[in-house]
């Protein structure tokens, strides 16, 4: 494992209990990144969400994907390496956004003790906004789904409250 859940809310701008992820497998500079999500009942959404049948929303599917591109937009901001032992602060006037998601496709159900691997790759780069492909997978299982989202880096400062 290349971060840990406590490591990644040190670096995503979200907090408890907006941080999906558990963990990074894996981190390839400018290219690519592999997140995981260990799915459990004791998740807030199952307290309200389908109560008679858990299975995991896929708008939360959706924002473990945008965690995770985002995540890997900020460790190439900060010239992340694989090999170091502690994560640096991220500059608190940048925060990453997601700016779209296209073409998402559902292909099998997330439930109570299913792992999510999700993969992100940069398709390409343009005008401060990243294009990534990315799958999700259930282990020991399927594909999940699949699609583009873009990820773009915002100053705070340049935003209207």
């Amino acid at each position: 494992m290349i971060l840990s859940a406590h490591q990644i809310r040190n670096i995503l701008p979200y907090k408890y209990p907006f941080v999906f992820l558990d963990g990074v497998k894996s981190y390839t500079q400018n290219i690519e990144i592999e997140s995981y999500k260990n799915v459990t009942i004791s998740e807030n959404c199952f307290n309200g969400h389908m109560t008679d049948f858990p299975i995991f929303p896929g708008v939360l599917i959706i924002e473990c994907i945008a965690q995770t591109c985002s995540l890997h937009s900020i460790l190439d901001t900060i010239g992340f390496k694989t090999d170091a032992k502690t994560t640096k602060p991220v500059d608190d006037d940048i925060k990453i956004g997601v700016l779209g998601a296209v073409d998402i496709t559902f292909y099998e159900p997330v439930f109570p003790g299913h792992k999510i691997n999700i993969i992100a790759k940069v398709d390409y780069e343009r005008f401060g906004k990243r294009i990534y492909n990315f799958e999700t997978f259930i282990e020991n299982g399927g594909k999940n789904s699949s699609g583009k989202l873009v990820v773009g880096q915002v100053s705070k400062s340049q935003m209207q409250p």
